[in-house]
């Protein structure tokens, strides 16, 4: 596009509309009419750079305001939108991820699920946050050493080429004390169902006592009488990030992916082929469902066996 002339009378709005390619977040934001409908309608040439970046940050952290994905849109939007302000002499200043309305610990998330796709540092820099090659090359070292988010501690080495053996996936879910509940009970029923030794039921067992671990003494009280009354053991278990490269861990991780794998069974007999069943095996008779490992064959037919008799599961070799 060609730079605004003098003496042409065109609103923010109207100026982003003509210049960015895509503008569909910020339009929301400048159709808002608590943060956004009054700086749309400055005159560019008249631009109080100040004012416009502060009301997108106060509409970015209302709960107006894009999710997810969308505030990641958002800010690119932002950003192209002060380059064509600054290319065009209209501010003084572009838009910096550090002084953006993404916070510290969301810049570390975006980060994360950006480098699932084997991301190079330059690419994420340029085209993920927008910033220097060695501001992403720092943040990428802060992973590598270990960066807490929310409780969480997430400790991560990209690898060469931008990717990492075991991904890491943070969720954080603003629950009510019913879900939480819910979500409690689910885990707890599951870890029974599994019965012991199956894998399934080591990480459901993990997973309710890292959500425990993060309710508040309030959360707790008001939920024991309930918990204690169905059974139900928490123990204390840190929020930090494993990778599923090893133990029962990785045998989940062969299941997800489909691989072939080796079984060796406790009376050294060793099975090669697919796990196919989640948890549950064969029992004798037509719909007896028990804890188990089953796994189809490389003939096509399937064997169960209980957990209690599989030593060890690894990834086939040819």
């Amino acid at each position: 596009m060609h730079p605004v002339e003098k003496g042409v009378v065109l609103n923010v709005s109207e100026y982003a509309k003509r210049e960015l390619t895509r503008h569909r977040e910020l339009s929301r934001f400048f159709n808002n009419r608590r943060w956004g409908h009054r700086v749309a309608l400055q005159d560019v040439h008249d631009l109080n750079e100040q004012d416009l970046k502060e009301s997108i940050r106060h509409y970015a952290n209302s709960p107006e305001g894009p999710y997810c994905q969308g505030r990641l849109d958002l800010y690119h939007e932002v950003c192209d939108l002060f380059g064509c302000l600054l290319r065009d002499g209209l501010c003084e200043k572009g838009y910096e991820l550090d002084e953006s309305f993404l916070t510290n610990e969301e810049i570390y998330l975006i980060m994360l699920k950006a480098s699932h796709n084997k991301i190079p540092n330059k690419e994420m820099a340029l085209e993920v946050l927008r910033s220097s090659e060695n501001t992403a090359r720092q943040r990428r070292s802060d992973l590598r050493d270990g960066v807490r988010i929310g409780d969480m501690c997430v400790q991560a080495d990209f690898g060469y080429g931008g990717a990492f053996e075991s991904s890491v996936h943070p969720i954080m879910l603003p629950l009510n004390l019913s879900e939480v509940y819910v979500m409690l009970v689910a885990l707890k029923k599951y870890e029974f169902a599994c019965g012991e030794g199956d894998p399934h039921a080591m990480l459901a067992a993990r997973l309710a006592n890292m959500a425990y671990g993060e309710l508040s003494d309030y959360a707790k009280k008001k939920l024991a009488d309930r918990l204690s009354e169905a059974g139900y053991v928490f123990r204390s278990e840190e929020p930090a990030f494993r990778d599923d490269m090893h133990g029962s861990a990785e045998w989940i991780k062969f299941e997800k992916s489909g691989v072939r794998v080796s079984v060796e069974l406790d009376e050294g007999q060793t099975l090669v082929g697919v796990i196919a069943g989640v948890g549950r095996r064969r029992g004798s008779e037509p719909g007896d469902r028990r804890p188990g490992l089953t796994l189809r064959l490389d003939d096509g037919s399937e064997i169960s066996v209980p957990w209690s008799q599989v030593v060890s599961i690894e990834k086939a070799e040819g």
